[in-house]
């Protein structure tokens, strides 16, 4: 288990950071996409993007350390918190050339908040996602490996000849707030940049190469499958709740 080798906060501990955070939201029928940012956050977006012909639209603006994009499709809502492309900084630091939102802990609740506000404007709801990407920065690629078997124990990970890695698990568990199960999908993945091989002029060439490194990214999707919307529609305080307690048990190392 997950939470036997890791420290009780597991994925909250303060040294993840979050990629992303994402909360989709299903009806339980087609809806025509409308406005919903300035509604959610309480300002106008600053970019919107409609294609009625396909039933979509796109809102875009700042949000906290980041931005949020609202996009619907008729068949979802997505609200994705996460960092423009053009603001990621590159330096050494442990955020250094990592597109990131900050802290994981506050990310995650910064994007769960938004879902009293979002709520009472898509009512009802037939399902519920809470996906956040988490990363993590390592100087050298054996610290990376050293960290997934610390996590996955017993993982035949050889960091002299293992240079990429992905794993998926999905782990099912019984909700109590509605009928059906709670899917818990865990996906590992270890990625390096690494610059030390390029031709670099001798003058630059040092202090660019330093900045090589390695990440372990962690992306999670907790999701609700129901065999009866209608009482899960009764009970959606109850099973948000329920899916972002087992967002932060999977985050804490308590469920794989």
């Amino acid at each position: 288990m997950l939470g036997e080798n890791m420290p009780h906060a597991g994925l909250l501990d303060g040294s993840w950071l979050a990629e992303s955070v994402r909360l989709t939201l299903f009806p339980p029928q087609a809806v025509a996409p409308r406005p919903l940012w300035q509604s959610i956050v309480g300002t106008p977006p600053e970019e919107v993007t409609e294609r009625p012909a396909q039933n979509l639209r796109q809102e875009s603006g700042p949000y906290k350390e980041g931005q949020l994009i609202v996009a619907q499709n008729g068949q979802r809502i997505d609200l994705v918190y996460a960092k423009k492309g053009d603001e990621i900084p590159f330096d050494d630091s442990p955020s250094g050339g990592l597109a990131n939102v900050g802290e994981a802990r506050k990310a995650l609740e910064g994007t769960l908040e938004l879902f009293s506000k979002i709520k009472p404007l898509i009512m009802p709801i037939a399902r519920i996602a809470i996906a956040p990407t988490l990363v993590k920065k390592y100087k050298h690629h054996a610290e990376c490996v050293a960290a997934v078997k610390l996590m996955l124990p017993g993982l035949p990970l050889n960091a002299e000849t293992d240079r990429e890695f992905l794993l998926q698990i999905n782990r099912r568990t019984a909700p109590k707030s509605f009928p059906g199960h709670i899917n818990n999908i865990c996906k590992w993945q270890i990625s390096s940049f690494d610059l030390s091989g390029l031709p670099f002029p001798p003058q630059i060439g040092m202090s660019i190469q330093s900045l090589s490194f390695s990440f372990l990214r962690i992306e999670l999707d907790v999701n609700s499958l129901t065999t009866n919307e209608a009482l899960y529609i009764d009970n959606i305080d109850q099973s948000f709740a329920e899916l972002k307690e087992s967002t932060q048990s999977f985050m804490r190392g308590e469920i794989i």
